[in-house]
Formats: structure tokens, C-alpha cells, sequence
């Protein structure tokens, strides 16, 4: 709801301009991933994008928790 648009699978797990606000990164609702366990691999997929952005950009973060994309 942040961008105004609708196409959200096509921006989740990109970093997104919003006009004057940061930088966003969509991602899935973790009910989302509750519920459909089948994106669960497409999540990791995103968060390990999401590390590469903050690598890229130098910015500081937490390592990623692996357990949650272990198979």
C-alpha cells in the first residue's frame, strides 16, 4: 500500500522508490508463509537479496538466520 500500485509480485524482494520516503523492500507477510508453505523458498530468495542490497550499499546488519531456509 506504500507505492499506490498493485503489481506487488512483481516488485517483492526489490528495492522499490517511493517518492520522498526510503527506499522499500517488499517481502512476503510471514502469515503468508504460514499458510503457503510453498513460498517459503521464494522468501529466501528474497532476504538473500535483500542481504546482497545492504552489502552492496555497506550498510550494516544482522547475518541472516539460516535455519529458516534450511531444507
Amino acid at each position: 500500500s506504500l507505492t499506490g500500485r498493485q503489481d506487488f509480485t512483481h516488485m517483492r524482494g526489490k528495492p522499490v522508490e517511493v517518492g520522498a520516503l526510503p527506499t522499500v523492500f517488499p517481502l512476503f507477510h510471514p502469515a503468508y508463509l504460514i499458510y503457503r508453505q510453498a513460498a517459503r523458498r521464494v522468501m529466501c530468495e528474497d532476504l538473500a537479496a535483500l542481504a546482497r542490497y545492504f552489502d552492496d550499499r555497506r550498510i550494516e546488519h544482522a547475518p541472516p538466520e539460516n535455519a529458516f531456509c534450511q531444507s
